[in-house]
């Protein structure tokens, strides 16, 4: 679920598109969700206001994975942080912060994680500025619109048939960076024979394609 129709919102939305991700879009301009159709073709759209309660339901947080909130209004984030984290309390929040002295009271509100555009933007030039090939790379394969390569995690679930099989398997279906395990430590490119365990989360680059086959294999069998 995405809370804001604007740039940040839009921008949300066309990337979860591009890697295959269900997403809703929530605004309480009606005029602006409607002209959004034909750009956002494959995304949900909903009129109304985030910062209720009833319009998450209506936007299906109960089964939703995760929220950002990306308005442009530091408070009204912060409202709908605290009303999805009572109506969802293990759905992962992420949530916009324009100006940092609201950075904390975000995160006691229940955001797992707190993104400022302007500190982003600052890192993202420093970077561009030091390491330029880097950024390049990066940007060129966000751009890619034909291959949609990204870097991804997927976690290992209690019961998956992956738990107990070496990281080889996982290495025949994408390109495996790293694992984190479950001591929050990272093993960065894996040898073949490291033994994956429930609790472990796979960091990988691949398609949208090689998610989801990567998905199917790691979840678990009834």
């Amino acid at each position: 679920i995405i809370c804001g129709a604007g740039l940040h919102g839009i921008y949300i939305a066309e990337e979860l598109f591009a890697t295959r991700r269900p997403a809703v879009l929530i605004d309480s301009d009606a005029e602006k969700i409607a002209s959004l159709k034909d750009r956002l073709q494959g995304i949900g759209l909903l009129a109304g206001d985030a910062t209720e309660s009833d319009t998450l339901l209506a936007a299906g947080i109960a089964r939703a994975g995760g929220l950002i909130a990306a308005t442009g209004n530091d408070k009204d984030n912060l409202v709908i942080t605290i009303t999805a984290r009572q109506a969802a309390p293990s759905i992962r929040i992420v949530a916009r912060c324009d100006d940092m002295k609201n950075f904390d009271k975000l995160k006691r509100a229940g955001a797992d994680s707190v993104i400022s555009s302007d500190y982003i933007g600052g890192l993202r030039m420093v970077s561009d500025m030091v390491r330029p090939t880097v950024v390049t790379f990066l940007d060129q394969m966000l751009r890619d619109r034909e291959k949609n390569i990204r870097v991804e995690e997927i976690g290992i679930p209690e019961r998956s048939p992956l738990a107990g099989k070496p990281a080889a398997t996982v290495k025949k279906q994408a390109l495996l960076l790293a694992i984190k395990d479950n001591e929050g430590k990272f093993v960065y490119n894996p040898p073949e024979d490291f033994v994956l365990k429930e609790g472990h989360s796979l960091i990988f680059m691949g398609t949208p394609e090689e998610r989801l086959r990567l998905e199917e294999a790691i979840r678990p069998r009834v």
